[in-house]
């Protein structure tokens, strides 16, 4: 019976474990706990040596912090963390730059703000912190081990950010070096290293997915969730005809089936402008110096025209069967992009998808007008040009802080330039376009829509533009 002796001791063993590690995480473990002065070359806040159990957060104002930039260690009055008040005010005050250059995209910055949470506060730090160096009481360097997802989807979340005043990659800034050659590895690098003048500690940033020995003990590599920049679309899976790869129909047969599915209709009007007219000049924004030109077509009275027609377009109805039908009665809404990084419209919006030009200026011939100028009236800071190029260079809705005018589209989506602008004669050479291009997108899933209304709708159209007459516009039409 020896064998049950033993077997008692191990379940006897194996219990108590259990229990120290349940008490461990219920209570977390840190690695600093509060601030130590200032280190005397930097004048920057250091942490002070702890090695205990993470503490009850006391105070509104380390709260009302916490739940503010660190919502997911935030759980009540009774949160306990590895960081003090005094930490978190200065995680507060850290967060300002970093807001200022990616805080346009939400799930970015959040991401962002997140790891440097984790790092901060969270009450198992001790599991992917490590203590580097120390002087006395204060920390002047710690290794921070995380995982290759937690890295690469953040880094992914905010590669293609632009800031607004420079139309350049945010990258660019945070990895000390051109955006194109950043990768996560020197993003984490350099945000880690004292000699960017902005962290107050050395943080070496160690991704990894295994376990990794650090002096008596070992570090596991952070994982928490990330929130998604953008969400997934189902793409219907279509025949494409023997039409090139690259070709301009099959790109935009490509683009709303993935969007649409294919059961849908696109009535299309391309728009060049009639006669020759000069290439319109446009001063480039202080502190730049130069001057762009665009194709006639660029003209803001030709546009606001433009906008004119796509509106009458918008407000044609038909009668069917002694009813009035609209085209937001015959149109497909866009699928809902929750939690993307662009901040789309939210779930609840039913407009139309109609792509345009137009839509980067929400289809108002208000925002079409709108500038802004310096204190003096002087120099024309922004305008719908200036608009326009930040909307064409990025790959998302993002918003011009200097105009106070989105990117994204009243239905919801961004609007890539290559689906509303024609004649372009190399990549990015948007400002050389030589015609708009209008897409409305119908709904032709017959279980849905009744196919004979969708046509009174469409007949509707087709009569319109034949009789639709401009001088300074030369229109092709389709309907399909």
């Amino acid at each position: 019976m020896v064998w049950l002796k033993y077997l008692l001791v191990y379940l006897l063993l194996a219990s108590l474990v259990e229990e120290i590690n349940s008490v461990r995480d219920d209570n977390g473990q840190c690695i600093w706990y509060d601030t130590c002065g200032q280190d005397p070359l930097t004048d920057k806040t250091l942490n002070c040596v702890y090695n205990g159990p993470a503490k009850q957060l006391n105070g509104t104002t380390g709260l009302k912090i916490l739940q503010k930039y660190c919502p997911s260690l935030y759980t009540g009055r009774e949160t306990k963390t590895c960081c003090s008040t005094n930490q978190l005010k200065f995680l507060e005050k850290e967060m300002v730059l970093p807001y200022q250059i990616l805080g346009r995209c939400h799930a970015c910055y959040q991401n962002f703000v997140n790891m440097y949470c984790y790092m901060t506060c969270d009450p198992h730090q001790s599991d992917f912190l490590g203590v580097n160096s120390s002087n006395g009481s204060q920390i002047t360097a710690i290794n921070y081990t995380i995982s290759t997802e937690f890295a690469y989807g953040m880094y992914n979340c905010c590669r293609n950010v632009m800031i607004a005043s420079t139309k350049k990659r945010a990258l660019g800034i945070l990895c000390g070096r051109s955006a194109k050659d950043c990768t996560p590895e020197i993003l984490l690098d350099f945000i880690g290293d004292r000699r960017n003048g902005e962290t107050p500690f050395g943080i070496n940033f160690n991704i990894t997915d295994d376990i990794v020995p650090f002096g008596n003990r070992t570090l596991k590599p952070l994982k928490r969730p990330l929130i998604p920049c953008k969400s997934t679309i189902h793409k219907a899976v279509t025949k494409m005809d023997f039409t090139a790869k690259d070709s301009r129909v099959r790109e935009e047969k490509k683009h709303f089936v993935s969007h649409y599915g294919p059961m849908h209709r696109r009535e299309q009007v391309i728009i060049r402008r009639a006669g020759y007219h000069p290439r319109v000049k446009h001063n480039k924004p202080p502190p730049a110096a130069g001057v762009d030109y665009f194709d006639p077509i660029f003209d803001r009275e030709f546009m606001h025209q433009v906008l004119a027609l796509q509106n009458d377009i918008s407000e044609l109805t038909a009668r069917f069967k002694n009813e009035t039908v609209s085209l937001d009665d015959v149109c497909l809404k866009p699928p809902v992009l929750l939690n993307t990084c662009y901040d789309p419209l939210p779930q609840w919006n039913n407009n139309c998808s109609i792509y345009s030009p137009l839509q980067y200026y929400q289809n108002s011939h208000y925002n079409l007008d709108k500038e802004k100028w310096d204190e003096y009236h002087f120099f024309v800071l922004a305008d719908y040009l200036d608009h326009f190029l930040l909307c064409v260079e990025t790959s998302g809705g993002l918003i011009n802080d200097v105009l106070g005018l989105s990117c994204t589209g009243t239905f919801g989506l961004h609007v890539h330039p290559w689906l509303v602008l024609d004649g372009i004669t190399g990549h990015g050479d948007y400002n050389n376009a030589t015609a708009h291009v209008l897409t409305f997108v119908l709904n032709n899933q017959s279980n849905i829509m009744d196919p004979a209304k969708v046509t009174a709708w469409e007949k509707e159209f087709i009569d319109f533009m034949r009789n639709y007459k401009n001088p300074n516009m030369t229109i092709s039409f389709s309907s399909q």
